[in-house]
């Protein structure tokens, strides 16, 4: 697996783009964050920020795990052609929201075959007056 940040409505500077491939390196103790931001998402100027994920080969996949350290996180997993989409072209298959355990399984509804996956973070954890979030680890499930 191989990814890198997605930020279809950024301002051409990907949130740590340097640290996207320690999202799903397989080790729970490294992980990307997203930028500090004054407002939380989704906002006036974007959605979301997250990472485009392309599979060894082409898959259904029925879920995906995210860990993450940043309780209140809200998590989307979206459909995607290729690692840049456009955000119309990308389509919903479930989300959830990161708890107190750090770990969520999300269930996808009608994923399409596909090497290509979007972990998208739409909603963000309180961090002093700002708001960001964490991934520690993804697992794609099927």
């Amino acid at each position: 697996m191989r990814g890198a940040v997605w930020d279809p409505i950024g301002d051409g500077h990907p949130d740590h783009a340097a640290q996207a491939a320690s999202a799903y390196d397989g080790q729970p103790s490294t992980s990307w964050s997203t930028s500090m931001y004054a407002q939380n998402f989704p906002s006036a100027t974007k959605p979301g920020v997250g990472i485009a994920l392309q599979l060894a080969a082409p898959a259904s996949p029925v879920a995906v795990t995210v860990r993450s350290t940043t309780p209140g996180t809200t998590i989307q997993v979206r459909s995607a052609g290729g690692l840049n989409p456009i955000y119309d072209q990308t389509t919903s298959l479930g989300q959830g929201l990161i708890g107190s355990t750090g770990a969520l399984t999300i269930k996808l509804r009608q994923a399409p075959s596909s090497r290509y996956l979007i972990v998208f973070v739409t909603g963000m954890g309180k961090s002093g007056a700002n708001f960001a979030s964490t991934i520690n680890e993804i697992a794609v499930l099927g």
